[in-house]
């Protein structure tokens, strides 16, 4: 297995802390702690400190996301199939995470994924938009419900009734 640079050590550290702990939460002891790097490295990397280091750690961690999203709706053709997958990945990262992480400002790529999604599966183009919208809220609600309940059930209701919602919009 690659070792990890120091950069790129404190890039996972700090997005690791920022979904358990939030933004007020993390410091940058804990995060130089946790890492294992020395401050110099710090502020070599990340002059501008903790706000410089924190975009870093949430571009990062939302290109993980997006390639996992990419990566199913690739791999499955049937629309309700990439989302049943989808929300089965978010409720194994809650549970993985015990209900902690949720830290993420990258819903407009998220969004867009979904609606070229919609748009190869000729969904009229009036149309993408706001089912892209709906889906995404439906499943960040549901995310919150898990968080707020500490159980995966919303999702899991969510997912089911996926097909029933895509079936009325299509």
């Amino acid at each position: 297995m690659e070792r990890l640079s120091s950069r790129e050590r404190l890039i996972q550290t700090t997005a690791q802390l920022l979904q358990e702990k939030g933004y007020y939460g993390t410091g940058l002891k804990d995060i130089l702690k946790l890492s294992g790097t020395p401050s110099g490295s710090l502020y070599h990397y990340f002059p501008d400190g903790k706000e410089e280091l924190t975009a870093a750690a949430i571009r990062s961690a939302g290109r993980r996301l997006e390639k996992q999203i990419e990566t199913t709706i690739e791999n499955h053709p049937d629309l309700y199939r990439a989302l049943q997958e989808i929300t089965s990945r978010l409720s194994q990262e809650l549970i993985d995470s015990d209900f902690q992480k949720g830290c993420s400002s990258i819903y407009l790529k998220w969004q867009n994924l979904l609606s070229t999604f919609l748009q190869r599966s000729e969904m009229k183009e009036d149309q993408v938009k706001p089912v892209s919208i709906l889906l995404l809220a439906v499943i960040e609600g549901a995310l919150v419900l898990c968080r707020a309940n500490r159980s995966i059930e919303p999702l899991e209701i969510v997912s089911k009734q996926l097909e029933n919602i895509l079936n009325i919009l299509t």
